[in-house]
């Protein structure tokens, strides 16, 4: 995904000590060359985790960026592993492809090969992709857990290349044993045990240690989750417009969308078919920051003509030198990239670009939602 409208001049420093930045004091209690060295491993290791690199996983790396906050916010830190939950979404895809072609003769049309093979429509790379939405790393999550950073020994660069040697390495492998090992060999590797790799990922104990406790992805997962829920808006110009559905009423005009009830965003990115509240962009950025001064997270895609284009973590507001109010935003372009990683965008900016966003509430607000996009419930319907 790429950036869409241009970034208005930053106006404050990004907060510190959040997200990897917490060794400022024990620098200071060391002596100086302590100090610039700590500086730069936690520079370089937050550059590295939070740098997408050349794909398009923006909506994994926004996502944990706002699980990551929210664990700050329940007096916890912790640095997630992006690269876990993208190897995992091709992983899938991988076999998807596989048992596509080796079921189905003559092979299916691109995106028929169910869900994780779709059309890319502009895109047109293939039927693998590093593409996707927000409630979908949800559901990723859950079925496959999480992983600290620190786990991490190799990690996926360039999703044109690794699309075609995933989609290859479905063509050309005979068995879902061979077609596993050789994945092992191409995705990111993590240094814990692992489970045996003709058993893959579905039914894997694998387990690691993390601060003195042994965890399992999964339980991992469900110790950081346990408290954070999502609904998910978007308004209706994205719901109804032309280039996301096809359907009409008798009259030939695009069928009009209730607020408060919940629809299958029509965007080749959601091929979970995972449902949005359909809610004014005013509405929207109300609750937007209203979550914010909570201080909680909010997850955010954008692009031009409210066609998504990027996803980002909202983290904050602030206020520029006149009084104005200002969302701050956490990219995933590296920590190298604007000031530490952030920018800010103006409340008509976000009005005029937002395509959809995930706000997290308490649980207790979801026992009447019409579409409580939660941990435990992000399934496609």
């Amino acid at each position: 995904m790429k950036h869409f409208f241009n970034i208005p001049p930053f106006t404050s420093p990004p907060p510190r000590g959040r997200l990897g930045g917490g060794f400022i004091l024990l620098g200071r209690l060391g002596g100086g060359l302590l100090f610039i060295l700590l500086v730069l491993l936690v520079s370089c290791d937050r550059q590295e985790r939070t740098d997408q690199g050349h794909t398009s996983a923006c909506w994994i790396y926004a996502m944990c960026a706002c699980i990551e906050h929210e664990s700050v916010r329940n007096g916890d830190s912790v640095a997630l592993s992006r690269q876990w939950l993208l190897a995992r979404h091709l992983q899938e895809q991988t076999e998807q492809l596989f048992t596509t072609i080796h079921t189905v003769h003559p092979p299916s049309p691109k995106g028929e090969a169910g869900r994780g093979l779709f059309p890319r429509g502009e895109a047109g790379r293939g039927l693998i992709t590093t593409r996707g939405v927000g409630p979908e790393a949800l559901r990723l999550i859950q079925d496959y857990g999480l992983v600290p950073y620190h786990f991490e020994e190799t990690m996926v660069n360039n999703s044109r290349v690794m699309e075609r040697k995933l989609t290859l390495l479905a063509r050309q492998s005979r068995d879902m044993s061979t077609l596993r090992q050789r994945m092992a060999e191409i995705l990111p590797s993590f240094s814990f045990a692992m489970p045996p790799v003709e058993d893959g990922w579905h039914a894997s104990p694998a387990s690691f240690y993390y601060l003195s406790m042994r965890y399992t992805p999964q339980q991992f997962a469900e110790s950081l989750m346990y408290w954070i829920h999502y609904r998910w808006y978007a308004p209706p110009m994205v719901l109804s417009s032309s280039h996301r559905s096809s359907a009409t009423v008798p009259d030939g005009s695009l069928p009009s969308k209730a607020p408060g009830l919940s629809y299958v965003l029509n965007e080749p990115d959601n091929y979970g078919g995972h449902k949005y509240i359909c809610a004014s962009l005013p509405d929207i950025l109300q609750r937007v920051k209203a979550a914010l001064r909570q201080g909680h997270a909010v997850y955010w895609e954008y692009g031009e003509g409210h066609r998504s284009g990027h996803a980002v973590a909202i983290v904050g507001l602030q206020r520029d030198k006149s009084g104005k109010e200002l969302l701050l935003c956490l990219n995933s372009y590296g920590s190298r990239w604007g000031d530490k990683g952030y920018f800010t965008v103006t409340p008509e900016q976000f009005l005029k670009t937002t395509c959809n966003v995930g706000i997290p509430s308490s649980p207790l607000t979801f026992q009447n939602a019409d579409s409580p996009c939660s941990f435990s419930s992000c399934r496609p319907r």
